[in-house]
């Protein structure tokens, strides 16, 4: 038995059938095309969001622990912006367990990571400086346990998998902190990607 393509009725000029789908709302629209003819796609949340200036990334840069220690990266939000982080990666050279805590304070670790916008030239961060904050000596961990993982070593290792997201939410006084247990003195570091909607 041989399928038949139901078009919608709609043609274009030349007499070929228009595609299209219904949008969220059920209405009827036809696909997008440039002037050349391309198919025009719009992107959701994270693109319009880098296009509109509001990711950013905050990096500990690559540091050397003088000895075997457990190191860490802190993010505080207590701003009025809504904090949603969808990547964090971190590169350790010691293949023990690192864990992933949350926490209500700010733990302000001594040293400011570097923060940036993804749009290169655009606004600083809501976030004030001494709210993204690292320490390359010994840590004691604290929080609340979110997540453990062993990292192979020496290779860059992506925490948020399969497109998972974190939402620190505006004015609530919330933390994510990444602890690496270092085995001895070996380079590592910690990044974070988010956005501030």
């Amino acid at each position: 038995m041989e399928a038949t393509l139901h078009m919608s009725g709609f043609t274009n000029n030349d007499g070929s059938g228009l595609v299209g789908a219904l949008n969220p709302q059920g209405i009827g629209q036809a696909l997008r095309v440039d002037a050349g003819g391309n198919l025009l796609v719009t992107g959701g949340t994270l693109q319009n969001a880098l296009l509109g200036g509001k990711s950013f990334s905050a990096t500990t840069g690559k540091q050397t622990a003088s000895g075997a220690a457990v190191v860490a990266c802190s993010l505080y939000n207590n701003t009025s912006a809504n904090v949603l982080l969808y990547s964090i990666t971190c590169l350790s050279g010691s293949t023990r367990t690192h864990q992933l805590t949350r926490g209500t304070s700010n733990l302000a670790l001594g040293s400011n990571a570097l923060v940036s916008n993804a749009s290169l030239g655009g606004n600083s961060s809501l976030l004030p400086a001494g709210n993204v904050t690292y320490a390359n000596s010994n840590q004691t961990i604290s929080g609340t346990a979110l997540d453990a993982f062993s990292a192979p070593a020496g290779q860059l290792i992506e925490v948020l998998g399969n497109g998972s997201l974190l939402l620190l939410p505006a004015s609530a006084s919330n933390s994510l902190t990444l602890y690496l247990d270092l085995a001895a003195a070996v380079d590592w570091k910690i990044t974070y990607r988010w956005l501030e909607l």
